[in-house]
């Protein structure tokens, strides 16, 4: 006799679902057809965050009301009459990224087979296109209207995209976590964005509550230094192209504010003297430290950087123009606690030396290969990494002496994610045959298409039969093919016999 669990118990277990996880959305979709239940306990969390396409772009319109339609009426938009969504899906969104609702309006228009005026699409001043315009205005104005609860938005505007519409609600915005402004100085017009900048400047007054700021520009320091200021507990923040004197106020502000919730910075492309560093070195629970093209730093600052109040667990270093002395001092200050890397191979070996000895309990790792010059010294440094559990490869240029870094790889790691180009069969199949380490999962994500991905699954198939320990193949989804062939079938059901389990990769940030 079966058992039927109280509905209550049912919604609890299905809402603490991992979301966010593509193959659990998939997951959740066919379930959907369970029950009315299970439908209406569903679709808030697969509507929540969406991968927004021309799809979802069409039922945003169907949930539009009589004023919202209004403004597309002259257009003669192709939506379905006396036809009612089901659910008041705009109401469930908790991120908009206007990027992504840019492009996949234009999508969806082309699908519909309305005439895009290429011309007006990359014109940056006085858009000629109304029909989009018309179009994203009246999904905004939709969304501003239904959502109760965005927790991100990504106001990152692209060249000739347009200002968003005249409208910004209070309630919709209220309980905002995340924000972007990602704009390079030379395309964002103020008369063209003015919607933009009145967002940005009200922005503190409607949302209090911002976890995770990332400003990716030049302009408008007052208004971000208003927006930290009134941010009741700031966690991350990103700074980027910021000129040296705005980052000196907005450093400040930090100080002054966020100086003992911070724990993660970001900066690329700034410029840092002795005042900057000292702030820096004030954030007292620092635990993410991230630094990419930046300049200033001098030895001089090491004394400094060891007298910081952080303790450090990860280090994210790129191109940045200083003496090596300096990225020594700040590895040894983080010293036994760092357990995350992202480093690029221009690291000397003196570096390495220095690093791993002030540095042992190291457990992920992100190496980008950019060149084989440093692979000797890096495989020396892997070999000791005795703690090390995940390392993340990023390999471009499909480097011929990647094998040697697979001869060196502690026992200690589970996990290993080959990102790269995957043109050259050899570099891929010679590092596999010489990595010797019993991995339990693999994940393999293309930085191109040009391969046969029956070679390459083929490989990793003749991996597990060798180690006899692997349990997860994660693939990206650009890269398996949408019918698989005789060979590539049999390759697989080899490899779930053998008790590996196949799943999707839909990003690089994915599992």
């Amino acid at each position: 006799m079966s058992v039927s669990l109280p509905n209550d118990v049912q919604y609890i277990i299905i809402i603490f679902l991992n979301s966010d996880d593509h193959e659990t959305k998939y997951i959740l979709y066919k379930y959907l057809f369970v029950n009315r239940f299970w439908c209406r306990c569903i679709i808030p969390i697969l509507w929540r965050r969406p991968r927004v396409d021309a799809r979802v772009i069409r039922t945003y319109l169907s949930c539009l009301n009589y004023d919202e339609l209004k403004c597309l009426i002259p257009f003669r938009i192709n939506i379905p009459a006396n036809k009612l969504p089901l659910f008041e899906y705009g109401k469930f969104l908790e991120i908009i990224n206007l990027s992504d609702i840019n492009r996949s309006v234009k999508s969806w228009l082309s699908k519909e087979g309305y005439k895009i005026e290429t011309s007006a699409w990359y014109r940056v001043i006085e858009p000629r296109d109304h029909l989009m315009n018309s179009v994203k205005t009246a999904i905004w104005q939709m969304l501003m209207r239904k959502c109760r609860r965005i927790i991100s938005i990504d106001l990152k505007s692209e060249l000739g995209e347009g200002d968003i519409p005249d409208i910004c609600s209070r309630s919709a915005i209220y309980y905002l976590k995340s924000f972007n402004f990602n704009v390079l100085s030379g395309e964002f017009k103020e008369q063209v964005y003015k919607n933009s900048i009145e967002l940005i400047r009200r922005l503190p007054s409607l949302s209090t509550g911002l976890k995770r700021i990332l400003w990716n520009s030049s302009l408008y320091p007052d208004l971000l230094v208003d927006l930290i200021q009134k941010q009741n507990g700031l966690e991350s923040f990103n700074i980027s192209q910021m000129s040296f004197r705005s980052n000196l106020t907005v450093l400040s502000s930090l100080r002054d504010t966020q100086s003992t919730t911070l724990t993660s910075f970001f900066a690329s492309h700034v410029h840092f003297n002795d005042t900057s560093i000292q702030i820096i070195g004030g954030f007292h629970n620092l635990k993410t430290l991230s630094l990419s093209y930046c300049a200033g730093l001098e030895p001089r600052h090491c004394e400094i950087i060891n007298g910081a109040s952080f303790r450090l667990n990860n280090i994210i270093l790129r191109h940045n123009s200083w003496y090596f002395k300096v990225d020594l001092a700040i590895f040894a200050k983080a010293g036994h606690d760092l357990r995350t890397i992202t480093i690029y191979d221009n690291f000397s070996s003196e570096i390495i030396r220095e690093v791993h000895k002030h540095c042992p309990n190291i457990k992920k790792m992100i190496l980008y290969v950019e060149s084989s010059m440093y692979i000797p010294s890096f495989c020396n440094w892997i070999s000791c990494l005795q703690n090390l559990h995940t390392l993340i490869i990023i390999d471009a240029i499909a480097c011929p002496r990647i094998s040697e870094l697979a001869k060196k790889l502690p026992k200690s790691l589970q996990h290993l994610k080959y990102h790269g180009n995957l043109a050259s069969i050899d570099v891929f199949s010679k590092f596999f045959e010489c990595c010797m380490v019993p991995l339990n999962t693999i994940s393999i994500y293309p930085i191109s298409l040009n391969y046969v991905f029956s070679q390459y699954i083929s490989v990793i198939s003749e991996f597990a039969i060798r180690v006899k320990s692997l349990k997860r193949l994660f693939l990206s989804r650009r890269a398996i093919p949408k019918q698989w062939q005789s060979q590539e079938l049999e390759i697989k059901k080899g490899l779930e016999n053998q008790g590996v389990d196949l799943r999707m990769l839909f990003s690089i940030y994915d599992d």
